[in-house]
């Protein structure tokens, strides 16, 4: 948590024109651009993790399945119709509640599935059953992580937190004063959802026999060319080459959480919010005359700390009964 914060608050660099955490480089006065921070905690920290694998592993072949092993049958596809809805539900209403992710609604949904199935036994073996409805769940968070970002300017997911920060970089501000400011751009939203599902078939049945010729390169030589990309995309977006080398510590960075089992969730929406939550934090003080009581003044601020502090709670006790029980924790 407080790692999270004080990334928080390197992104929230100026604040009232006041300098900080510029270190005396001038490119740092405007802050730490998104995309050098987001491809070097996601995309390079995973291929320096991906270094620690033996030479066998990086240059071995993967083994690709036959096309012809992946088709669905008509009959298969309608069998699937009541988890994939259930998936979808459990999906949407989990992607609503920040902080929770895909995984979550997998694993809820799986365990739907498995309970609900007459042969919960062949679960873990391939069964379609297993593979319908955690995937269902996952998809469907997509939507429902768009909902408190939208509506709150709290981003569900990464994904969401990414998509929010594209936002804030076009001069739009996600938050209750979107439909009333920009509703134009939230029907834009609408409109790619809809034609990214259409579009989503023809990808995935048209171009997989493309796609999936990339998984058979050796990742000895896939690593180098991703890379490149990387340090390319980087640099292309502002023409500045202090990016690159942003995004090379923030890889560095992202590369000793993932080793020290740290999620990089955190970090990304504290960077986000960091500098959203302090004006407001300021705007609140300013107001209440420096009276902290203002954030406890009204019963709406009560309720969502007290479920903010219950939810913590709950959560930390079933973790650590979980550990208890079971070990540690992947």
């Amino acid at each position: 948590m407080r790692l999270a914060c004080f990334f928080g608050a390197i992104g929230a660099d100026r604040i009232d024109g006041t300098e900080r955490f510029t270190f005396g480089l001038g490119d740092l006065y405007d802050g730490i651009q998104l995309l050098p921070l987001f491809i070097g905690t996601f995309a390079l920290s995973e291929l320096l993790i991906q270094t620690g694998n033996s030479v066998e592993d990086l240059n071995k072949p993967a083994d690709v399945a036959a096309m012809g092993d992946n088709r669905l049958t008509f009959k298969e596809y309608l069998s699937q119709l009541k988890n994939s809805i259930l998936g979808g539900i459990y999906g949407c209403l989990i992607g609503i509640l920040p902080g929770l992710g895909g995984s979550t609604a997998s694993f809820i949904s799986y365990a739907d599935a498995k309970r609900r199935s007459k042969h919960p036994e062949k679960f873990g073996t391939g069964i379609i059953d297993g593979v319908a409805a955690p995937e269902a769940a996952n998809n469907a968070v997509c939507g429902g992580a768009l909902v408190p970002m939208l509506t709150l300017g709290i981003p569900g997911d990464v994904v969401t937190a990414i998509l929010m920060g594209a936002f804030i970089a076009h001069g739009v501000k996600p938050g209750p004063l979107l439909f009333a400011e920009h509703i134009d751009e939230v029907y834009k939203i609408y409109i790619a959802i809809i034609l990214s599902v259409i579009a989503l078939f023809f990808v995935g049945t048209i171009m997989l026999r493309f796609f999936v010729k990339i998984i058979a390169v050796r990742k000895s030589l896939l690593m180098p060319f991703i890379f490149i990309l990387c340090v390319l995309g980087t640099y292309a977006a502002r023409g500045n080459l202090f990016d690159p080398f942003v995004m090379v510590v923030f890889g560095v960075v992202g590369f000793v959480l993932r080793s020290g089992s740290f999620q990089l969730t955190p970090v990304v929406i504290a960077f986000i919010l960091g500098i959203e939550l302090e004006t407001s934090f300021r705007q609140a003080m300013r107001v209440s005359s420096m009276d902290p009581s203002i954030f406890i003044s009204s019963p709406f601020s009560v309720f969502f700390l007290v479920s903010t502090l219950i939810f913590v709670i709950v959560t930390g006790y079933k973790r650590t009964r979980k550990n208890g029980n079971t070990g540690p924790v992947e």
